[in-house]
């Protein structure tokens, strides 16, 4: 259905994507059980990711989509600036599980 919004779903490290979990959302059992995972994971060798969404309106996707258009405008500078606009929407994220 055409609700007016969008799923933004991001990967990442662990130590990134945790700092941009949503304080709302975190549940610490959830919290406690993937952090279980992640050390075991890490352990044997394996390589961990978490997953995380954030919805946002379409007007704030535009807005997204404007501001990356113009970063990679500037050929110079496009991967600084892409990073930065990355920073600033991938926030308030909600935890949706680990690999």
């Amino acid at each position: 259905p055409d609700d007016n919004t969008i799923k933004l779903y991001i990967k990442g490290a662990d130590s990134i994507i945790k700092d941009r979990l949503s304080r709302r959302f975190i549940d610490e059992k959830t919290m406690d059980c993937t952090n279980d995972f992640l050390a075991r994971s890490s352990v044997i060798g394996l390589r961990t990711l978490l997953m995380a969404m954030r919805v946002i309106d379409k007007q704030e996707f535009n807005d997204i989509m404007d501001k990356i258009q113009r970063a990679e405008s500037d050929v110079g500078n496009a991967a600084k600036k892409l990073e930065a606009i990355f920073d600033e929407f991938e926030r308030e994220l909600v935890l949706i599980g680990a690999t």
